[in-house]
């Protein structure tokens, strides 16, 4: 899961590129399981953790489309 996102520093969640998925449906459909997890910080290998409400930056994210 931490090479599916990205948190730039002073930016938003987001998806890397699709072009870097092998499913991006699925890729989706893994975030959303994340929601169903308990977990207070989201650690990623692109970016910085997210520290302030990390559920609701992945819902944000899987809104936006």
């Amino acid at each position: 899961m931490p090479d599916l996102l990205v948190n730039p520093p002073g930016g938003a969640l987001e998806l890397v590129s699709a072009r870097y998925m092998h499913d991006p449906a699925e890729a989706r459909r893994s975030l959303e399981k994340l929601l169903d997890l308990r977990f207070s910080v989201l650690c990623l290998d692109h970016g910085v953790p997210v520290l302030d409400d990390p559920k609701g930056a992945i819902r944000a994210l899987l809104a936006a489309g």
